[in-house]
C-alpha cells in the first residue's frame, strides 16, 4: 500500500482497543464485523454465563475503574452484543444493562463534548433516536463553532424522523456557515444528506409546505433552491469521529480488488472518496453511483491523533447505505472505538451479488427506447445505463442510423436491484420496440 502520510505527532498510548456491538447478521447485505476490546477487566465480565452474572462482575470491576470513561464504553458494548437464539429475553436484558452502563458516563459530570459524542454515537447505532438527539443537542450548544455538532444533530433528527424543519435549518447552517479550514468540505456530506431527506417520503411534503410558508411570509428560502437536487448512489459510506485534531482514514475495497483511500480517491468502477481529513472530526465519505456486483469491504485506519482523548481511544460513527436516497435504501450504523495502532480495522462487508441479470431478447432494440424506458420512475439516468454497458463490455452498434443493442451481448449483464425490478424480463420491453 502506498503510505505517503507522515504523522506530526504519535497517537496517545494506553488505548484499550476497539469495540463494536452492531449485529453481524444485519439485513440488506451489510454485515458488520464484531470487535472485542482486549482489556483485563473484560475477562470476568465476558466469562459469565448470563447477563445477570456479567452485570455483577461489572459492579465488582467498577470499583477499580469508576472514573474511566473507556471502562463504561467497553462494558456497555459487551452487553449490547449479547444475544441468544433460544431466549429473546437474554438480548433484551443485555440491552437494558448496556444502556444503564453507557449512560453512567454522563454521571461522571465531566461535561466534555467528546464523551457526549461517544454516548450519542452509541445511541444512534442502537436506533435510540430521541435519546441520541438530546445528547447531540448538548454538544451543539457546547461546540456551536464546529459544523460537525450541527451535522450530527441534523442527521439524528432526520434519520429518526423527529423534526424536519430543525434538521433542514441545521443542514443549511453547515452549508452556509463560515468554518475553520480544518472542516473544509463537510458541506459536501451535509448537502448529500439534506437532499436525501428532502427527497424522502417523510420529507418531501414537509419541504414543500415549509417552502410555501416562507414564500407567503416573504422570507428567503431554506436552503437556497439551487442546492436542492436528487443525489442518489448505490453505495455510500460516511465515517466521522469524536476527537478533534485526529486523522482517521476510510478505505473501501471493491469486488475488482481495487482499494479506494487517500492515495487512490477515484477507482476504475466509479468509486469516489472525499478529501482526506487529517484534522477535525471528518467526515470522510465514499460514493459509488452504480455498483459493480460483488463484495465491498469497508475499513478504517486510525492514522494519528494530535489531541489527548479522554476515553483513551477515538470513537467512529460509520453510516453505510445501499441505494442511498432512493425508496430501496438500506442502512447500517456502526459505532467503533479505535486504539492507537495503525492497522486496518474491518468495519463491514457490503454485498451487491449479481442475483439480478438481464434475460435474453430475441431481437435488437433501439438504445434510446431501452434506456428511457428502463430509467423511467427510478433514480438512474440514461448516462448510468450507458456506463453499465461500457463496464460490462457491451458495444452499441449503429444500424441504419439507429443505435441498437445486441441481445446476445446483453445476456447476463448485471443491473442494480431497482432497475432489475423495473423490468422483470426482456419480454416486457419487446412490446415497445
Amino acid at each position: 500500500m502506498d503510505e505517503k502520510k507522515v504523522a506530526s505527532s504519535p497517537p496517545p498510548g494506553g488505548a484499550p482497543g476497539a469495540s463494536a456491538s452492531a449485529s453481524d447478521d444485519a439485513p440488506g447485505g451489510i454485515k458488520v464485523k464484531a470487535w472485542d476490546p482486549s482489556t483485563p477487566y473484560m475477562k470476568s465480565i465476558q466469562s459469565a454465563s448470563n447477563p445477570k452474572d456479567s452485570y455483577q462482575a461489572y459492579l465488582r470491576e467498577r470499583k477499580g475503574y469508576r472514573s474511566s470513561p473507556a471502562f463504561y464504553f467497553d462494558v456497555a458494548s459487551h452487553f449490547f452484543s449479547v444475544k441468544s437464539d433460544k431466549d429473546i429475553n437474554i438480548k433484551a436484558l443485555g440491552r437494558k444493562y448496556g444502556l444503564s452502563i453507557l449512560t453512567s458516563v454522563l454521571e461522571l459530570e465531566l461535561e466534555q463534548p467528546q464523551l457526549l459524542r461517544i454516548v450519542g454515537y452509541k445511541l444512534a447505532e442502537l436506533y435510540l433516536g430521541e435519546m441520541a438527539a438530546s445528547v447531540f443537542e448538548k454538544v451543539q450548544a457546547m461546540r456551536s463553532d464546529e459544523p460537525q455538532s450541527h451535522r450530527d444533530l441534523a442527521l439524528t433528527l432526520y434519520e429518526n424522523r423527529i423534526d424536519f424543519e430543525r434538521a433542514l435549518t441545521l443542514y443549511d447552517k453547515v452549508l452556509m456557515g463560515q468554518w475553520d479550514s480544518r472542516f473544509n468540505e463537510i458541506e459536501v456530506t451535509a448537502l448529500s444528506e439534506m437532499n436525501a431527506m428532502i427527497a424522502s417520503s417523510w420529507g418531501r411534503h414537509q419541504y414543500e409546505a415549509m417552502k410555501k410558508a416562507r414564500e407567503e411570509k416573504k422570507l428567503p428560502a431554506i436552503p437556497d433552491p439551487s442546492l436542492v437536487d436528487s443525489m442518489p448512489v448505490d453505495l455510500r459510506v460516511v465515517m466521522g469521529w469524536d476527537t478533534d485534531m485526529t486523522d482517521v482514514d476510510l478505505h473501501v475495497k471493491d469486488p475488482k480488488g481495487e482499494e479506494c483511500y487517500f492515495s487512490n480517491k477515484k477507482t476504475k468502477i466509479g468509486g469516489l472518496l472525499s478529501r482526506d481529513f487529517t484534522q477535525g472530526y471528518g467526515p470522510e465519505e465514499f460514493n459509488l453511483r452504480v455498483a459493480w456486483p460483488g463484495k465491498y469491504t469497508v475499513q478504517a485506519k486510525y492514522f494519528a491523533n494530535h489531541q489527548q482523548s479522554l476515553s483513551g481511544a477515538t470513537t467512529l460513527l460509520c453510516y453505510i447505505y445501499k441505494y442511498f436516497g432512493t425508496p430501496d435504501e438500506e442502512k447500517e450504523v456502526v459505532a467503533l472505538r479505535l486504539s492507537s495502532n495503525k492497522s486496518l480495522v474491518t468495519v463491514a462487508d457490503v454485498d451487491f451479488w449479481p442475483a439480478q441479470t438481464l434475460e435474453t431478447l430475441n431481437d435488437s432494440m433501439p438504445i434510446e427506447v431501452f434506456t428511457s424506458t428502463l430509467c423511467r420512475g427510478t433514480s438512474y439516468n440514461e448516462g448510468d445505463i450507458r456506463f453499465l454497458f461500457t463496464r460490462n463490455g457491451v458495444n452499441v452498434k449503429n444500424v441504419g442510423g439507429v443505435k441498437k443493442l445486441n441481445a446476445k451481448q446483453l445476456e447476463g449483464v448485471y443491473l442494480p436491484k431497482p432497475l432489475h425490478e423495473k423490468v422483470a424480463t426482456w419480454k416486457n420491453l419487446q412490446a415497445i420496440k
